[in-house]
């Protein structure tokens, strides 16, 4: 299984070593997906493969099959799918590798730290709106 980053050369070579031909097309098959990613991939993939998903059928991916017994519905994925699939892996290895280092800990504090002085101004800016509202209110006079 394959669990470091894999650039666009690498992933592109790794797609021309597992795929086969469907329907005029090269493509890699659902289950090698999953043994090259982890059943992760295949979590992803099930949650991304609808009509409005992010997989888009026919573009990144087809299926073929009768739902019967000996020939099951199976998928396979284009090079644009895959690339889609490789892209989602790498984000779950970057998101590890982030949140296990020190340095990852310390660019979440800096972006916290932002956050909590974005929410500090605007609130002060939310109370500045609502006392000049008020004055309006008011007839212009200060209270």
């Amino acid at each position: 299984m394959i669990e470091g980053y894999l650039s666009k050369a690498k992933a592109t070579e790794l797609f021309e070593q597992e795929c086969m031909v469907q329907h005029g097309y090269d493509a890699v098959p659902e289950y090698r997906i999953a043994e090259l990613f982890g059943l992760e991939a295949a979590r992803w993939i099930e949650r991304n493969i609808h009509a409005d998903g992010f997989l888009v059928p026919g573009r990144d991916w087809n299926a073929s099959g009768s739902c019967e017994p000996g020939d099951p519905f199976l998928h396979h994925f284009y090079l644009s799918g895959f690339m889609k699939i490789v892209s989602a892996h790498n984000r779950r290895v970057h998101v590890a590798a982030h949140t296990s280092s020190e340095a990852g800990r310390a660019v979440d504090a800096i972006w916290e730290e932002r956050s909590r002085r974005l929410e500090e101004k605007d609130a002060a800016e939310d109370a500045r709106r609502r006392k000049v509202r008020s004055r309006r209110k008011g007839g212009g006079q200060d209270a």
